[in-house]
């Protein structure tokens, strides 16, 4: 295994991802992603016939677990490529980018915006683990962007601090925690999205906010 942080960050993302965490602490942090995941399901359906996009969505398992539900979900990456492992099954709803971009939101994905363009082109986003990892100007970015689509529904999952991490090898401001409320008051003060409820999933070193959000169907006070 590379001793370079960055890389071991990677490796600890992908092995997440994969299902193959390697040691007590990972198996807590893949436990814990489990465990979140599951509740957003119960928050997302019936999915049935929806359109999602996960953005941001690294290679792809959470929207493949989506796509297992019924809906038809594009998935997007806003550091590169996402790629299926080699010898997975494939999802068949899953438009996955195949090559890098650095802001795929403004960007085509398989020749098509993402959310580069304004009208109703997904029912639901999701952002797992996304704002804590970006710059404020990328994170402006990402909100105006949110507010040209107005999908219906915005699903936030949010790193929480965790003292435990610290067994994980991984320098802390190579996996920054997110906060909730600053996330909630950005969408709350660029977008009409409103926060709907919120609920955390721990599991020892692994601590994970789940936000709902949702548009008015009128006006908002001011519009």
């Amino acid at each position: 295994m590379s001793a370079n942080p960055e890389v071991l960050l990677t490796e600890l993302r992908h092995r997440l991802e994969r299902g193959t965490p390697q040691g007590y602490w990972e198996e807590n942090l893949a436990d814990g992603r489990r465990a979140a995941v599951r509740q957003l399901l119960r928050w997302m359906d019936p999915l049935a016939g929806r359109r999602v996009l996960d953005a941001a969505c690294g290679l792809g398992a959470i929207a493949r677990t989506i796509a297992s539900r019924g809906a038809t979900v594009t998935g997007c990456g806003l550091e590169g490529p996402a790629a299926h492992d080699e010898g997975e099954p494939q999802a068949s709803a899953i438009d996955l980018r195949p090559e890098p971009a650095t802001m795929v939101l403004s960007e085509p994905v398989l020749g098509e915006p993402v959310l580069g363009e304004p009208g109703p082109r997904w029912d639901d986003v999701v952002l797992w683990e996304v704002f804590e990892d970006l710059a404020l100007r990328e994170r402006l970015a990402l909100l105006s962007a949110l507010e040209s689509h107005a999908a219906s529904r915005l699903f936030v999952a949010v790193r929480l601090e965790s003292s435990w991490n610290r067994w994980l090898n991984i320098p802390g401001h190579l996996l920054p925690a997110g906060d909730p409320v600053l996330i909630s008051r950005s969408l709350h003060l660029e977008t009409h999205y409103r926060l709907k409820r919120q609920e955390t999933v721990t599991r020892r070193n692994s601590a994970i906010r789940l936000l709902e959000f949702g548009r008015p169907a009128g006006p908002l006070p001011g519009d």
